[in-house]
């Protein structure tokens, strides 16, 4: 994983409202292929998150498209202005176990 990657992340205080755990692609649990997704994003004054994109992964293309598609779909709570250049980065195992880590 990249070293420091979001050691300055101004959403590390927050807490989502809305939270989903990306989808295991069914090619990669063939394929036995574990990874990670490091993300960078934006969250809107309302809570929504936008402009989400891979900054780096350990097998691009394999989790990219969930890994955004699951942050897209999160919210955070309302607040004055807007946050830029926050960061995630999704860990795939095939022991069953996810992890976001800001």
């Amino acid at each position: 994983m990249p070293v420091a990657f979001g050691s300055d992340n101004p959403c590390a205080a927050l807490s989502p409202t809305h939270h989903y755990n990306p989808r295991y692609p069914h090619a990669a649990v063939a394929d036995e292929q574990q990874g990670w997704v490091a993300l960078k994003y934006h969250v809107a004054a309302n809570g929504e998150v936008f402009n989400v994109r891979v900054v780096a992964a350990s097998t691009p293309g394999v989790f990219d498209d969930t890994s955004i598609a699951a942050l897209s779909h999160a919210r955070y709570p309302a607040m004055n202005y807007p946050l830029r250049n926050c960061s995630q980065i999704d860990v795939y195992s095939l022991s069953g176990e996810f992890a976001s880590l800001r």
